[in-house]
């Protein structure tokens, strides 16, 4: 009877699991009390060997899609990863088109229009890096991960702090171009902002020279696994997000600056903008941060790369187009002879 009981438990969870595999077997109780050990060890082996590698005692990372009736996988990539890299690639796309656009056209040289560039190229560093969660884990995708994920956010940020301290130190003061002279020129405000992204290259260097980027299955028996994870796999997110103290720095401060700021009109109330950005930014972190270290396997990495391409893109919307945007808008009313007419171009800055 004991015997029996577990044939029919197993069965059920079969028949539960795998509706399939009981129809292509036509696995049912045998009749014969003899026949039954053969009929539990064929059913054991039909299902230990056919069922989808989805199937098991852990979820996989980042798991691809099979057919339900072969087990065979459908795409290359997980499905969560076609529908990002589709839209990481429009907008990076958008991107450069903007940025190519301001290197032409935009009225304005000096200042720190220098900054905004700069803060561009870390939005497509942004956009690019969703790759590397994209495609399984390795030896080179993990490196990049762990190296580049707080990187691309320091040029962001190291180029809207400088702003935001720029329009803190001018908020009552009109556009002029004696500001930019000395040590507060456009070449030396460069070299601060590139300075503070060599400060943020030094967590992730360290980290890389005391533990070697390396992936690894889950467990031995991998039949049911069929994504790599970045080692150490219970530390490798934690560590992750460790990496990410200095960019969460200076969101914070970027976000003091820009809120005493907040009443200077200053190239167009940019402040308020550079504050929007910093609150929008701490709300992705948070939500990936908390997902990559506490939520199942298949959630992490997509909610990384799904938080990379929502940040990236509110950085291009409130700030890159929003620059076009009054570009238009000051340009039809010149030639419309309407509103004011732009008569500093200085205050247009990136």
């Amino acid at each position: 009877m004991f015997m029996s009981d577990k044939y029919h438990e197993s069965r059920s969870d079969a028949a539960r699991h795998m509706p399939h595999l009981t129809k292509a077997y036509n696995i049912k109780c045998c009749p014969s009390k003899r026949h039954l050990f053969t009929a539990e060890v064929t059913y054991s082996f039909l299902y230990f060997q056919t069922k989808p590698k989805y199937m098991g005692d852990h979820e996989p990372r980042n798991y691809f899609a099979y057919d339900e009736d072969t087990g065979e996988q459908v795409y290359d990539w997980p499905i969560w990863a076609i529908a990002i890299a589709v839209l990481s690639c429009i907008g990076l796309f958008v991107g450069l088109m903007l940025f190519f656009y301001f290197l032409i056209f935009y009225p304005v040289r000096g200042g720190t229009t220098i900054l905004g560039f700069m803060m561009m190229i870390g939005i497509f560093c942004i956009y690019a890096l969703n790759f590397a969660y994209f495609l399984q884990a390795s030896e080179a995708t993990c490196g990049i991960r762990q190296f580049f994920q707080g990187v691309v956010y320091s040029i962001v940020f190291a180029a809207l702090l400088v702003k935001a301290i720029d329009n803190w130190r001018f908020k009552d003061s009109e556009y002029s171009t004696q500001r930019y002279r000395g040590m507060t020129n456009p070449l030396s405000l460069i070299v601060i902002a590139v300075g503070i992204v060599m400060v943020q290259c030094i967590i992730p260097i360290e980290w890389l020279i005391l533990e070697n980027p390396s992936a690894s299955l889950m467990e031995d028996s991998t039949v049911q696994h069929d994504w790599m994870w970045c080692d150490p796999h219970d530390f490798h997110d934690i560590s992750l997000v460790l990496s990410m103290i200095f960019v969460i720095f200076l969101v914070i401060l970027t976000a003091v600056f820009a809120a005493l700021a907040w009443d200077s009109e200053s190239n167009y109330y940019e402040s308020r903008w550079i504050f929007v950005s910093c609150v929008t930014t701490a709300g992705c972190f948070l939500v990936w941060m908390v997902v990559s270290t506490n939520a199942g396997p298949p959630y992490r990495d997509p909610a990384i790369a799904i938080a990379n391409f929502v940040n990236a893109t509110a950085l291009l919307i409130f700030i890159p187009i929003r620059k076009l945007v009054l570009m238009i808008q000051i340009s039809s009313e010149e030639k419309n002879g309407e509103g004011i007419i732009l008569e500093d171009p200085g205050e247009l800055n990136v």
